[in-house]
């Protein structure tokens, strides 16, 4: 594809020259424009151009050409965007790495993408260094090679460069938790401004805040914003960054038209006066967000202030090479259905929500977001047609796939892993993650990820992480561990080996461990978030067992819901949820109601009803009498979620070390002992199993008994089935756990995820049965 080949998107004149052309081009037009304020500094485009090109001709030197990856390890400043632009003129791609980042995901990012020269300082060459201590690649110490720098041309490299070419690398998490990378394409980034221009009309008087690393997506807004629109960067010190005071005279001083924030970084300045003081007597005409969900309070207190400045946010993926979506905030949009909108996809990109297969479906029903179009990436770091390798990456096979578009055509895109719904309007309703991933502070994380770590340290014997509100209501990552004896490292013989565990379920034997274990288990909230999508906007909702963190019931509000009355029969997790729902400003929409559903009265009948109580056995957990006595709440045609939840069954072989040497791990046996403190009498406990493998099942699974919630349900059960021996082995007992369907299409196997419920075993007894493949099992 050629340099100036133009292009269009939807109507949208975009201009398909390079990034660095483009840059060169405003250069020669405007020299002595300002382009970069960083403290005292003041550099005009001529000044930028100049060093850049100085420093992209040693690169050219040292073997930099098309697609060739450089390490960038450098602070924020007038030195890092010079190095971009040396990189992007010398043909290559850049890879930042921020020198404050860990060192072992530095280290996993350096050889994922195999720069093959660094950029960089004295202070942080050791960051770039091997085993032995030397240097992997050639580095360009600009400390050190100052003057080797300075002797070189400041004409502008005559390098060939075009839209199909690398530009730069950056890093996400990915399903595995492992960072991956994605190398954006010039023509990934062609159609980036131009929608969005049309809408926001930047231009050479605009002055842009860069406040984010290089290794973030949100700083290729910050910087390309201001340097292909004729405009100036203000680079924020990092002593100003935390200071909203600060922050809201650095807007005055620079003259300041476009502030950039995350969410979580936002909040720190909604509250504060002073800042909003100099916001109304600065030349602001945007403070743009991105990267994480937004709430209705960041809206409702910035409107609050009637400033001249419009709030916008901008849904923005990496893979997708920036910004997808443009909301920009009226009076209207203050309420939590306002919050989830995302705005409309940018011209040039073709949005369709799906289903579970992969089919798009109609508007107002959710699914996962499916975005495609010229700003898809070429894929990971190791797929087939990604500019940087050539061996196959499972997880982009999954993720970037081509559709048919109404209208359009075939198209290629990326699956999201983002819930959506579309509404009739055409905007773009945000309902949360289809998968484990959390986002914070605008970062993709993958908990499982966090807790490996955890659990690798010789004091922690478990863990969990989830996203909890603080008593202000900002989210913070959150880690619940349990110290004692390690469990065994990766890799050795009894990592991840099946163990005994009492079930705890039906004794309310629950902590903040537990909580957190259930809180975080992504396919259960992903299946409920679909249901209440469906079910609750505008409904009275009931949630049963709400637990601490009222995280159905705050799921039910997300959704839309217009009341949720959330019943929790422990007093202190009562206390618990009813203190967070206070801190979060829920009052209006929850009320926390501490007793028991069987003796309780509602104030009004309710729509939809959810409830969290049904674990590893359906019935034996208690739940058919609490459900038929709920059930005089309940309006005509109350939608209840989950809707149906079957209880399965198989026979087992346990494995031989587990049979030989039956007991618990030092963290079972803890719940134990408490659980036999709290009963305080003898009883029979009931067994569950963790980390079992479909290898050590002798059958298939099959139906021990349903509980269809649409109705009354029974109170005793007498389940049955019939089971087909498939191998020789040794039958142990029978093992029993839950599917739990929320709404069609979202159902929960809970032995595909023995997180937080656990399958349980029925001991057959003290010595197991020798079976054939063949041999039949009726089970009463």
């Amino acid at each position: 594809m050629s340099d100036q080949q133009p292009q269009r998107v939807a109507g949208v004149a975009v201009d398909a020259t390079t990034l660095p052309r483009r840059f060169e081009q405003l250069a020669a037009a405007q020299p002595r424009a300002p382009l970069v304020v960083y403290g005292e500094w003041r550099l005009g485009y001529r000044d930028v151009n100049a060093a850049a090109n100085r420093l992209a001709h040693r690169l050219i030197e040292l073997g930099v050409g098309r697609n060739t990856p450089v390490g960038l390890c450098l602070d924020r400043g007038p030195d890092l965007l010079v190095a971009i632009l040396a990189v992007l003129k010398a043909g290559g791609a850049y890879v930042p790495l921020d020198p404050h980042w860990p060192a072992d995901r530095l280290r996993h990012m350096r050889l994922a993408a195999n720069p093959a020269a660094f950029i960089s300082r004295t202070s942080f060459v050791a960051l770039l260094a091997d085993g032995d201590g030397g240097a992997l690649v050639p580095v360009v110490d600009l400390d050190r090679d100052q003057g080797v720098i300075a002797a070189r041309s400041s004409a502008n490299p005559d390098i060939n460069l075009d839209l199909d070419q690398c530009c730069y690398v950056l890093f996400t998490s990915g399903s595995t938790g492992t960072p991956k990378g994605v190398p954006i394409t010039h023509g990934n980034l062609a159609g980036l401004f131009a929608p969005l221009n049309a809408e926001l009309e930047f231009g050479p008087g605009d002055v842009w805040t860069w406040l984010h690393s290089a290794s973030f997506g949100f700083s290729v807004w910050e910087l390309w914003g201001a340097m292909l629109h004729g405009g100036c960067l203000v680079i924020v010190p990092e002593h100003i960054r935390q200071d909203p005071v600060a922050l809201g005279e650095l807007l005055i001083d620079e003259n300041v038209t476009v502030f950039s924030q995350t969410p979580s970084a936002y909040r720190r300045v909604l509250n504060n006066p002073r800042f909003h003081a100099s916001v109304s007597v600065s030349r602001l005409r945007y403070l743009a967000l991105s990267g994480e969900a937004i709430r209705r309070d960041d809206i409702a207190g910035w409107l609050a202030h009637s400033h001249r400045a419009r709030l916008i946010n901008t849904y923005a993926i990496t893979e997708t090479a920036g910004q997808l979506t443009l909301r920009i905030y009226g009076a209207e949009d203050a309420t939590e259905e306002g919050a989830r909108n995302l705005g409309h996809p940018l011209m040039g990109r073709e949005a369709l929500v799906l289903d579970d297969a992969g089919k798009p479906v109609g508007a107002g029903l959710p699914g996962e977001l499916w975005v495609g179009g010229d700003c898809i990436t070429p894929g990971y770091l190791g797929a087939p047609e990604s500019p940087a390798g050539d061996s196959p990456a499972p997880e982009a096979a999954a993720r970037f796939t081509t559709l048919a578009v109404p209208g359009v055509g075939v198209v290629r895109g990326y699956r999201t892993g983002d819930r959506v719904r579309q509404l009739e309007d055409g905007s773009l309703e945000y309902l949360g993650r289809v998968d484990a991933q959390l986002k914070f502070r605008g970062y993709r994380i993958e908990p499982g990820d966090i807790e490996s770590a955890l659990r690798a340290h010789p004091a922690v014997r478990d863990a969990a992480v989830a996203l909890r509100a603080d008593a202000a209501g900002n989210q913070r990552l959150t880690a619940y561990v349990v110290t004692g004896e390690a469990p065994p490292a990766p890799g050795s013989a009894a990592a991840g080996a099946a163990e005994f565990w009492p079930s705890l379920g039906a004794y309310g034997i629950y902590d903040q461990w537990l909580y957190g274990l259930m809180n975080a288990e992504p396919v259960r909230l992903a299946a409920y978030r679909a249901a209440f999508a469906a079910a609750v906007p505008g409904k009275v909702v009931l949630d049963i067992g709400t637990g601490a963190d009222a995280v159905l019931a705050r799921l039910c509000v997300e959704a839309g819901a217009a009341h949720v009355y959330a019943v929790e029969v422990l007093p202190e997790a009562a206390r618990r949820a009813r203190d967070l729902v206070r801190s979060l400003g829920l009052e209006a929409r929850i009320t926390v109601i501490d007793g028991d559903i069987a003796h309780l009265d509602l104030p009004r009948p309710v729509d939809v009803c959810t409830q969290g109580i049904v674990g590893n056995i359906g019935s034996a957990d208690g739940i058919a009498p609490l459900w038929n006595a709920a059930r005089r709440h309940f309006a005509t045609d109350c939608i209840p979620v989950p809707a149906t939840c079957v209880t399965r069954i198989a026979a087992l072989e346990l494995p031989a070390d587990v049979r030989d040497s039956p007991a618990f791990r030092p963290l079972a046996a803890d719940y134990a002992h408490r659980l036999f403190s709290a009963v305080g009498h003898p009883f029979d406990l009931r067994l569950c199993l963790r980390n079992v493998r479909p290898a050590d099942l002798l059958t298939g699974a099959a139906d021990f008994e349903r509980l269809d919630f649409h109705g009354e349900l029974q109170t005793t059960h007498a389940g049955s089935a019939t089971l087909a021996i498939t191998r020789d082995g040794l039958f142990d007992g029978c093992l029993l756990w839950t599917v739990v369907t929320a709404t069609r299409g979202h159902a929960v196997d809970y032995f595909r995820e023995q997180q937080a419920w656990l399958p349980v075993f029925l001991p057959l007894a003290d010595e197991p049965l020798p079976v054939r493949a063949g041999d039949k099992l009726h089970l009463k």
